[in-house]
């Protein structure tokens, strides 16, 4: 009997570009989900009213930081637009795939704050 644990495929960098870009399609509506009911949050009659001045500024880094892990999200498919046909290297991926990991990361703060 062979051992299929370690048995292990070579991934075309094309390809390796194409599954980070579906994988950051994903995850994006979800950010602008959290980041609408957040923003609704804001905007509502009681948010000054219920929130201590320290939960409002809370708040709005939390907003702030749901803004910038779009802007994360999103620059894996700018780089790839602008640079697909010019050149696509082993680099650009890892770059790619550290925005998208630092968006969700960042995320992830966000809900532990609206947790606490």
């Amino acid at each position: 009997m062979t051992d299929t644990t370690d048995q292990k495929e070579e991934l075309p960098l094309s390809k390796a570009a194409q599954f980070l870009l579906e994988e950051c399609r994903m995850v994006l509506p979800g950010m602008q989900a959290l980041f609408g009911f957040q923003l609704i949050a804001v905007f509502s009659q009681t948010f000054d009213q219920k929130l201590s001045a320290m939960n409002q500024v809370l708040h709005l880094i939390a907003l702030a930081l749901v803004a910038i892990a779009i802007g994360l999200v999103m620059t894996p498919a700018a780089l790839h637009r602008k640079t697909e046909h010019v050149w696509l290297r082993k680099s650009l991926l890892i770059i790619q795939l550290a925005c998208c990991w630092e968006a969700c990361f960042r995320c992830l703060l966000v809900f532990v704050s609206i947790l606490i």
